[in-house]
């Protein structure tokens, strides 16, 4: 079991627990929760002291609220999802349209080009648009994703679709994250009418290659109001549990 920091509040007394770790470069009060009897607003003001500048996540509620008036900003907001297997069989994926090709990933050097199917795929107005971001940069945290720094070690149910002309259109990347077993970290297609469908298939393949090699679930989060959600539905993962990660001032 993670163990628990205590938070102690300006009176010294301690008001809520968290499991400190790291996010995006930044420090992480991960899974903030208040003390039996704590108001939310004695934490949330706890947490802007002892915190400066880190991320905190949260349930959504009184607490996430407390932190936002307090001057926190909201970064994301997502639902974590798991597929049982057990209970819900993997869908043998469709074949590939012509020209393309669905293939395992070589973790050691990306191709050059997967960083700007990466960056096609989150464009302005995005649930996971990122601002500032180039295919130089998307490629370097896709490798950094390969190397097993993020979420842990790549799992060989990573698949990378390439098209005719060997140009990479898109890739799910699927790592062994301690204590969550696989995890599609992150799954993205270049945008436009000749790829739809190719978000899918990528989902099944990873999902097929889980259970091939003995998984018994696969886990996701996805950001609220990403229209992916919908097919994870489809293909029947469940929302475990929702968050808010939130930056605090400082």
């Amino acid at each position: 079991m993670t163990a628990r920091t205590v938070l102690a509040g300006p009176d010294g007394v301690a008001c809520a627990t968290y499991v400190r770790g790291t996010r995006d470069g930044l420090p992480l009060a991960d899974r903030l929760r208040p003390r039996d009897g704590a108001a939310p607003h004695v934490v949330a003001a706890a947490a802007v002291d002892t915190f400066p500048g880190w991320l905190v996540a949260v349930h959504p509620g009184p607490l996430g609220d407390a932190l936002l008036a307090a001057g926190a900003t909201l970064r994301r907001h997502a639902h974590v999802m798991r597929l049982d297997l057990a209970r819900v069989p993997p869908r043998p994926p469709a074949p590939a349209p012509p020209g393309v090709t669905v293939a395992a990933l070589d973790p050691r050097e990306l191709p050059a080009g997967l960083g700007e199917p990466n960056l096609a795929a989150y464009p302005a107005g995005h649930p996971d648009a990122r601002p500032g971001e180039t295919a130089a940069s998307a490629l370097a945290e896709l490798q950094r994703i390969a190397d097993g720094l993020v979420t842990g070690p790549l799992h060989p149910a990573t698949r990378m679709a390439i098209g005719a002309d060997a140009s990479p259109l898109g890739a799910v990347f699927v790592n062994d994250r301690p204590a969550s077993g696989p995890w599609i970290t992150d799954i993205f297609r270049r945008p436009g009418p000749a790829t739809r469908g190719l978000g899918s298939l990528l989902l099944d393949h990873a999902v097929a290659a889980v259970r091939d090699v003995g998984g018994i679930q696969v886990g996701l989060a996805v950001t609220d109001g990403n229209p992916a959600q919908t097919l994870y539905v489809d293909r029947g993962f469940v929302v475990l549990e929702s968050a808010l990660t939130l930056l605090l001032p400082g």
